[in-house]
């Protein structure tokens, strides 16, 4: 069986849910809004493993906006988010 790696994971889960919805939803924004993935996770660096996927584990990102954007869309931003789908990409523990 193939194991993908939390960051792949969750670069693939950024492509093909929160690029497109940037893209269609804030298109206005959609330079000037950072994408990564951080924490204190061992995928967050790349480190994790078999024992990993037993907790905490699964596909993210993180999104940064200055301040002004914040006030204009983060509300909204936050509900788009909270909307996403990530069934489709799970990886089998």
């Amino acid at each position: 069986m193939i194991r993908i790696k939390g960051l792949e994971l969750s670069e693939a889960y950024f492509y093909k849910y929160g690029l497109p919805m940037i893209e269609t939803q804030f298109p206005e924004y959609q330079n000037r809004i950072a994408a990564g993935l951080v924490g204190d996770g061992s995928e967050c660096f790349g480190f994790d493993d078999e024992l990993s996927r037993d907790h905490d584990w699964g596909p993210a990102f993180c999104l940064w906006l200055t301040e002004q954007d914040f006030e204009a869309i983060g509300l909204e931003l936050q509900k788009a988010r909270s909307e996403e789908h990530t069934s489709e990409l799970q990886s089998p523990v």
